[in-house]
């Protein structure tokens, strides 16, 4: 019984691919004819069958007979009845057989392409199908001389590659790939493991799952930076290091601004100093004028009064009232990088935009290290005295500040402009 022996050969497959392949189900499209393009095979139909069913050659050659057994008025349906391999599984061979036909190359070695020759194979291929053809050949190669033969590990391979197109700046600023060059010059055991090191940070921290996840990031690391990132994450923190983190004030986020709070709400001008790359230390930010606002009536109309003196000579950003702003003695905007949030590492994506950050103008050395103070952040001149040059600004929790830097304001919020569909 030739359909008999085709399904007892596929049921030698690991278990994974037949998983696979019902999983699939949802997605298999129904029957219909091959393109014109698909050259039709000497055998007749017959004879394809016969060997279709008996597994007379290897899976990738015999993959060949499935679309021209199709063109010759065979469906799924037929030719399972006749060879005993399904509808799904007819098109899992027939897709890694294509995935295979890229691997046809200087890349990959007769020795790691022949891996690949046993029915398993065609399972472990399907799982490329994804991918471009030069990311095919990356992955294979790297499948054939680690020997993996399970459907699930080569699913992790293709997903792990896949999210290093999307997410390689992230992973060369952890050390994950070089700081220069494309996805060709990242490795894939590197790529695995920044795979793994993204699951590890989305669990609590030291839980089974987040050692889990680091200790297979670790075993598949080759990059001597990525393997310090990933070990430094292993090592639970120091007491001390714990009451440190207790001090230090919450992540300062960004705030978008809402179209309807410059328009509906009264608006509070602040003094725009300009680009933080250009401020010579706390005389740029203590010059700043006092705008004093007035509304003794009760109107609500957002009364203000620029210092005569030096209040024209700045130009002015409408921001709501917010209370935080209401407090500040003296409230000054100005323009900063995205990269100079602090914390910036933990975000996936580089920005380049621009951010507002607003700024309590203070004297240096009104800042204590009571409790208020040390939850606040701050924005800190690397000049002693705050006399500093053009570009040295950081903003940092009080503790982290050096002797020899100054304290020049206390942070109030970093915001965003409406976007444009807001308006």
């Amino acid at each position: 019984d030739g359909g008999g022996q085709g399904r007892q050969a596929f049921q030698q497959l690991d278990p994974d691919l037949v998983r696979a392949g019902r999983e699939m189900k949802g997605t298999y499209r129904p029957w219909a004819p091959p393109t014109a393009g698909i050259v039709l095979a000497q055998e007749p139909p017959e004879e394809l069958l016969r060997n279709l069913s008996n597994m007379n050659g290897l899976w990738h050659d015999l993959a060949n007979s499935i679309p021209n057994l199709y063109r010759s008025g065979y469906t799924p349906a037929s030719v399972e009845e006749e060879t005993g391999i399904s509808g799904t599984e007819q098109n899992t061979m027939y897709t890694a057989s294509q995935v295979y036909l890229t691997l046809k190359g200087p890349e990959l070695t007769d020795a790691e392409r022949a891996w690949f020759d046993p029915l398993w194979g065609s399972g472990v291929l399907y799982e490329l199908r994804m991918l471009n053809a030069n990311e095919r050949r990356k992955a294979g190669k790297y499948l054939a001389q680690m020997g993996v033969s399970d459907v699930l590990e080569a699913r992790k391979v293709a997903r792990a590659l896949k999210d290093a197109v999307s997410r390689l700046k992230d992973m060369q600023r952890l050390g994950f790939a070089p700081s220069t060059g494309g996805l060709n010059e990242v490795s894939m055991g590197d790529a695995i493991a920044y795979s793994s090191y993204r699951i590890a940070q989305q669990e609590r921290a030291y839980t089974n799952e987040h050692t889990i996840a680091l200790r297979n990031a670790l075993a598949a690391v080759e990059s001597p930076a990525a393997r310090d990132v990933i070990t430094k994450e292993m090592v639970p923190p120091s007491a001390e290091e714990l009451a440190r983190e207790r001090r230090m004030p919450n992540e300062l986020q960004v705030t978008r601004l809402e179209a309807d709070e410059l328009g509906t709400r009264a608006c509070m001008p602040v003094p725009l100093v300009g680009d933080v790359a250009m401020l010579r230390g706390i005389t740029s930010l203590m010059g700043a004028p006092k705008v004093d606002l007035l509304d003794t009536l009760g109107t609500g109309y957002g009364l203000f009064r620029v210092p005569r003196d030096n209040g024209a000579d700045f130009s002015y950003v409408p921001l709501p009232r917010w209370m935080s702003l209401d407090r500040a003695a003296l409230p000054v905007a100005l323009s900063i990088p995205y990269e100079l949030m602090p914390g910036t590492e933990r975000h996936a994506r580089e920005s380049k935009e621009k951010l507002l950050l607003l700024v309590d103008a203070i004297q240096p050395g009104t800042a204590t290290e009571g409790p208020e103070d040390l939850a606040q952040w701050y924005l800190v001149n690397a000049g002693e005295g705050g006399m500093g040059v053009v570009g040295e600004w950081s903003i940092k929790a009080l503790e982290d500040v050096a002797p020899s830097e100054t304290v020049c304001a206390i942070v109030i919020s970093a915001v965003r402009p409406a976007s444009d569909d807001m308006l």
